[in-house]
């Protein structure tokens, strides 16, 4: 089987869409987008809470989405740690994976913060269409085994199209695997 990895970046601003991608979990069983990187809220910790619970890899994408810049390294940092404290007040866990907003990163950090970058191989700029057909099109046109995707849940159209895209790719022969095996294997 091939192997094949799923990156949903949750926002987490209503709880709808995201419980709808970690409820894929159970419909798709092993074959999952069961791994995920989350953009911590305060105003729904009960997702982290029941991800965690039901076995997702829960990883850091900064506390307020700040993008890394030549001059802002120090807030950036900070930013990371405070998502992090919530992620492991929530779950009791330290989070060791970063998806960096906008895939800025310093491989410095890595070591000063004891995380790893994760970072996508197929990105169908979902933010900027409405259409899920077009999202998986767009996904299924490019992928290849050992791809990462990256969605953004806070999109109907985006939630729709991981649907479309898991189902043609489990008939494809793909098997889905956590972030961690693809990137640590």
């Amino acid at each position: 089987a091939f192997k094949d990895s799923f990156l949903v970046r949750f926002l987490v601003t209503k709880p709808g869409e995201q419980e709808e991608i970690v409820d894929t979990k159970n419909y798709y069983g092993n074959a999952t987008i069961e791994r995920t990187t989350v953009v911590p809220n305060t105003e729904y910790p009960e997702i982290l809470e029941r991800m965690s619970r039901e076995g997702h890899l829960i990883g850091n994408h900064t506390y307020s989405h700040i993008q890394l810049g030549k001059d802002n390294r120090t807030e950036f940092k900070e930013d990371l740690k405070k998502a992090g404290e919530l992620i492991t007040s929530v779950t009791g866990e330290e989070g060791l994976f970063v998806r960096p907003p906008f895939g800025k990163w310093d491989k410095e950090l890595e070591q000063e913060l004891n995380m790893f970058e994760v970072l996508w191989s197929v990105d169908p700029k979902d933010w900027n269409k409405s259409n899920a057909s077009e999202i998986a099109r767009a996904v299924l046109e490019k992928v290849k085994p050992g791809d990462i995707i990256l969605l953004h849940d806070q999109f109907a159209s985006s939630v729709e199209a991981a649907f479309l895209i898991v189902d043609q790719l489990t008939e494809q022969g793909y098997e889905f695997v956590a972030v961690d095996e693809i990137l640590l294997d």
